[in-house]
């Protein structure tokens, strides 16, 4: 027997390739395994977890939420099973502006640095503290850059989540994700949308890697870069 979401107790039948209720539907094992996939992270005695979901082959970790709560049946993924020590880790941005889907941006984010890591940290939601819900603040003919994240307050701060203690530096290609702010340590961040040549920056922490047309049209005269928006954020599984 199997449980619907309406609570709805039906029998199944293995069919080898997949399963089959009373009412006839056949339902692809590999689908259904994937629709009842969740992931968490537990910190300091609090769960944060999210519904995993599926696109284009790709496997995606989205925010995770305290107010999220993984169903007694679904297949639970660990935090070890999430790569997040990896050298490098896939992070994903989605864009929107006056309500309105811009698209998705992918980045290779280097996670041997501080920056890469409280990044993914954002992205994630790791902690409480989250990209999800903050807007851009400025931009330029070389650059975009979000200054503050959202805390689960829903207050803004750019306070760093860690002790910046190293950093890497970077060429000033296009596509190259750098913090932003020179004085202090901060966890706001920017992306260069056009190449500087002979330029050499410290805090280089990754690359754009897809959906750097995304990038281009928010930091076009199209938008206010005050209204462009990370509606989602998170991790993509490599494997």
């Amino acid at each position: 027997y199997i449980w619907s979401g309406s609570g709805f107790r039906s029998p199944i039948y293995s069919l080898g390739f997949g399963i089959i209720n009373r009412l006839g539907v056949v339902v692809d094992l590999r689908e259904y395994e994937t629709n009842n996939k969740y992931a968490y992270i537990e910190r300091d005695g609090i769960r944060r977890s999210c519904k995993v979901f599926k696109e284009c082959w790709r496997t995606f970790i989205p925010t995770l939420s305290r107010e999220v709560k993984p169903p007694s049946f679904a297949r639970l993924i660990k935090e070890a099973d999430l790569c997040l020590t990896s050298a490098t880790t896939t992070v994903f941005l989605d864009f929107s502006a006056r309500g309105s889907n811009l698209g998705r941006v992918y980045f290779r984010v280097l996670c041997d640095t501080c920056h890469g890591r409280q990044f993914v940290m954002l992205a994630l939601r790791t902690n409480g503290p989250t990209f999800k819900g903050a807007t851009f603040c400025r931009k330029s003919t070389s650059h975009i850059a979000l200054q503050d994240y959202l805390t689960e307050k829903g207050r803004r701060s750019n306070e760093p989540l860690l002790t910046i203690k190293e950093e890497k530096r970077g060429t000033g290609s296009k596509g190259k994700l750098f913090k932003f702010g020179q004085f202090r340590p901060t966890a706001s961040f920017t992306i260069l949308t056009k190449t500087l040549n002979d330029s050499y920056w410290p805090g280089y922490f990754g690359d754009v890697v897809e959906g750097m047309n995304v990038i281009d049209r928010a930091a076009s005269a199209e938008y206010d870069i005050k209204e462009i928006m990370i509606t989602q954020c998170g991790i993509v599984l490599e494997k």
